[in-house]
């Protein structure tokens, strides 16, 4: 009677117990299942955010060489532009002395005109 009784004990926790360890399993099983999918979203955002880095480093280097087409286009002109002011300059001086060859020329054009009134 008490082997009965110890037995009966024994299949009581012995049920319980595998209960117990199948509920487990159940819920590290869906625990699993949440786990590979937050893992799978999270390898499909990171492969968005590859894409995306991947796509901004392309316009970055189309910007970069964009600036050193700039950057280049700016020293041209400002190559051109001294060359310029320097071409601007020698008219002026050319100018200057013009006004001053003509101040002369009426000078001594006047001087000539009273000579030849007296």
């Amino acid at each position: 009677m008490e082997s009965k009784k110890i037995v009966a004990t024994l299949e009581s926790e012995k049920e319980e117990t595998s209960k117990s360890l199948t509920l487990q399993i159940e819920s590290l099983t869906e625990e699993l299942r949440s786990t590979k999918s937050l893992l799978k979203e999270s390898h499909e955002k990171h492969e968005e955010c590859e894409a995306k880095k991947d796509a901004l480093q392309e316009e970055r280097d189309v910007l970069v060489g964009d600036l050193s087409k700039t950057k280049a286009f700016l020293a041209d002109t400002e190559t051109e532009r001294n060359a310029l002011l320097e071409e601007q300059n020698q008219f002026m001086s050319s100018v200057d002395m013009l006004e001053t060859r003509l101040a002369t020329v009426i000078e001594e054009r006047s001087v000539f005109s009273s000579e030849l009134a007296k």
